[in-house]
């Protein structure tokens, strides 16, 4: 737990040295989240949509509504979840509505079928965006972790990196935004902090080292 606390703190100074620095944002939600405190991870999710540019259009905004998603369902408020499900298309730049239905049946105890939305969403998008959204899976061991996992943070920061603006201009998920020189050299190079949850299942948490 304390290592949680700790990546905690570094990506609180990391936002609050560069506001627009989303993938800090990203993942301060992400740390609840992981220790299935889904109120706040939602509380933290929906503060960070309302500052996401380009709506459902863009990469960023659609995860970020994903994991709102699956805080609902999570929480068993499943007439809202349903909702929110409703909201994601077949023809989105990403496969959240896939995942989306994927975690319902899981939710649900019919994992055959949610293998089958898996199966779908891994035919039509790349493996990174399949990386980011089956991530939260692995988490709640609806799926086991591969052996040589991929790095579903570093990808996820990426895609939150996409969402950032530069002079009031609105960029696409196609062409990520660097991290500020400022910021760089305050809180990268980044590290993997490995840590261990349920016996000897781990999770990879992207941390940015603080500055010393």
């Amino acid at each position: 737990m304390a290592k949680f606390y700790q990546a905690e703190a570094a990506f609180k100074a990391a936002s609050k040295a560069d506001p627009k620095f989303r993938e800090a944002q990203y993942n301060l939600a992400q740390i609840p989240f992981k220790k299935k405190d889904y109120a706040q991870a939602r509380s933290r999710f929906e503060t960070l949509f309302s500052q996401t540019p380009g709506g459902d259009k863009n990469q960023a905004a659609q995860l970020i509504k994903f994991k709102i998603y699956m805080t609902l369902l999570l929480e068993g408020k499943e007439s809202r979840a349903q909702k929110m499900m409703e909201q994601f298309q077949f023809t989105g730049d990403t496969p959240a509505l896939y995942y989306a239905q994927a975690a319902w049946e899981f939710k649900h105890n019919n994992p055959n079928k949610a293998t089958d939305w898996i199966a779908s969403a891994k035919k039509i998008y790349s493996p990174a965006l399949n990386v980011i959204f089956i991530d939260s899976f692995y988490d709640l061991g609806w799926q086991e972790s591969p052996a040589i996992a991929a790095a579903p943070a570093s990808e996820a920061a990426a895609v939150m990196s996409s969402a950032q603006t530069e002079s009031g201009s609105r960029r696409t998920a196609a062409a990520p935004r660097a991290v500020p020189r400022s910021s760089r050299a305050r809180f990268l190079p980044s590290l993997w902090l490995k840590l261990n949850r349920q016996g000897n299942r781990q999770t990879n948490l992207w941390l940015l080292s603080c500055p010393r």
